[in-house]
């Protein structure tokens, strides 16, 4: 007796005449174990009589028989080998007395190999599923001695297969075929509809939705839904049957129906065995009508080039029947063709937004609506504003420089600015060492600075044009401080400016006056 996959070795001798050869053969059941190698994938080999199993298998179990043979005699013994391992599948497995939640499961168990059976499993597959899953039983476990068990907890009005696997020490069987498939009887719905709610719609309409219940929850054929409501406030509750298992809402219509009257409603499912039960009760309001009155006193003002303020003053509830959330500014640039109506929102209680990410110097026209769930009411009067100019966009131009021991004197052109942008009121002067990162601030109204620079080596300058809309970008140089004494012209934007030196001014000098002389 050995387990499956240990290695066995059936050991073989045989006493002769020295002066003879023999042979060694074996068979297994009556069958060459070199065909049964072929045939059943035998693993063994011969080694001085001895048969050699690795890794044993349950197919290797049977009858072996070794056989000797010489030119004048042939003699055998043999051997039972008996294998343990994972039991068998059950087999004939049959359902009985199906309900609308538990089916009794029948079966003949497999062959133990040789180590008794424990335990069986029992698993399901529903129609609504692709995967196999474990069921609870009654008994639970399912011990090796019985044949018989009820699974529970099923879904009612589903298909299913069942199969079984059966357990001992060694292992687990194969799976079961499956069994025929079966229906589970049907029963009532045990669930209400989720997402219950509602609310627009058209003029006297209430309107009710909810999300339908998934076909597995339905648990009958003939499913449908009913929905009870009735006036906030009033003690009989209208009733209406819905006989479509996918539907998602019901509008009820009345002609006497008042705009945003809150309804208690709650909703409950039905097959062709019972109702289920009610879902907790919610209020939904009819449908509202979009409010009639526009807004009054529509003021609006520039901030900065790109952003408006805009006031109204708030509709009265006195002035008005139709329930107002809140305002919808609508605005639109002039001369565009191509420019859409943009909206801006905001909640009943405010008179007041911003519209930002406007274009500089350019008209906008803007009405006011308020608005409610059924959409947008009647527009004010349009009123007109026109962004204010933008900074200028253009940098200083650098016209010249000069660097005189620890001072430099820095010389630009005006900056004019475009129709669409400020006019330009002075010019800041920022100005500080390559170490430092809080510059100075030099304000000037002409193109001209002089700075002294001192305790550092190279300074970084900046020069911007102002307008009452912001400074523009700036013209940026950088200037080396040092002892000596120098003058350069016509630095550019972002230059690194050495300088130049007296001497070097010197030689230069003479060496005209040199040439001067020798043309004399």
């Amino acid at each position: 007796m050995v387990s499956v996959g240990e290695k066995v070795v059936l050991p073989c001798e045989a006493t002769h005449d020295p002066s003879l050869s023999i042979t060694f053969s074996w068979t297994l059941d009556g069958h060459s174990v070199e065909q049964e190698q072929h045939g059943r994938h035998f693993h063994s080999r011969e080694l001085k009589g001895h048969l050699i199993i690795n890794s044993v298998q349950i197919r290797h179990a049977g009858n072996y028989t070794c056989t000797v043979r010489s030119t004048v005699d042939t003699v055998s013994a043999s051997a039972e080998l008996r294998v343990r391992g994972p039991p068998e599948p059950p087999t004939d497995l049959q359902i009985h007395d199906v309900t609308d939640a538990t089916a009794v499961l029948s079966w003949v168990p497999g062959h133990d190999n040789h180590s008794p059976i424990t335990q069986f499993l029992a698993q399901a597959r529903a129609s609504l599923f692709l995967d196999w899953m474990e069921q609870k039983t009654d008994p639970s476990p399912i011990v090796g001695e019985i044949d018989m068990a009820m699974v529970v907890g099923l879904t009612p009005w589903t298909d299913y297969e069942f199969r079984l696997i059966a357990i001992n020490a060694l292992g687990r069987s194969k799976s079961s075929p499956p069994s025929r498939r079966i229906r589970t009887l049907s029963a009532a719905p045990k669930i209400y509809p989720e997402g219950l709610g509602g609310g627009k719609g058209k003029r006297h309409e209430l309107v009710i939705t909810w999300k339908p219940i998934e076909r597995r929850f339905r648990h009958g054929p003939d499913f449908g839904y009913i929905i009870a409501f009735r006036m906030n406030g009033s003690h009989t509750f209208r009733q209406v049957t819905i006989p479509l298992p996918d539907a998602p809402r019901y509008t009820y219509k009345n002609t006497s129906l008042a705009s945003f009257t809150p309804f208690e409603v709650k909703i409950r499912a039905y097959n062709v065995e019972a109702e289920g039960p009610f879902s907790p009760s919610i209020i939904v309001f009819s449908a509202e009508q979009e409010p009639n009155v526009a807004p009054a006193s529509i003021f609006a003002k520039s901030l900065t080039s790109s952003t408006v303020e805009v006031t109204w003053e708030p509709i009265s509830p006195n002035a008005i029947t139709e329930r107002i959330q809140g305002y919808q500014v609508v605005y639109s640039q002039q001369g565009d063709p191509k420019a859409s109506l943009r909206h801006e929102r905001v909640p009943l209680g405010e008179n007041r937004v911003r519209l930002t990410g406007l274009r500089s110097a350019t008209t906008y026209h803007i009405t006011v609506q308020a608005f409610n769930t059924a959409g947008t009411g009647p527009s004010s009067p349009t009123t007109t504003v026109i962004t204010r100019k933008g900074p200028p966009s253009k940098s200083p131009r650098l016209a010249q420089w000069w660097l005189d021991g620890s001072t430099v004197s820095l010389y630009w052109e005006q900056v004019v600015p475009m129709a669409n942008e400020s006019a330009v009121t002075g010019y800041k002067v920022l100005y500080r060492a390559m170490d430092q990162t809080s510059p100075h601030e030099l304000l000037t109204n002409g193109t001209s600075a002089e700075l002294a620079l001192t305790g550092a080596t190279s300074y970084v300058i900046e020069v911007r044009a102002q307008s009452d809309m912001g400074d523009g970008p700036s013209l940026q140089l950088q200037v080396p401080n040092d002892s000596s004494r120098g003058m350069k012209f016509g630095g550019r934007l972002g230059s690194a400016c050495r300088p130049f030196t007296w001497d070097a001014m010197f030689l230069a000098l003479l060496s005209v006056f040199v040439c001067y002389v020798c043309l004399v």
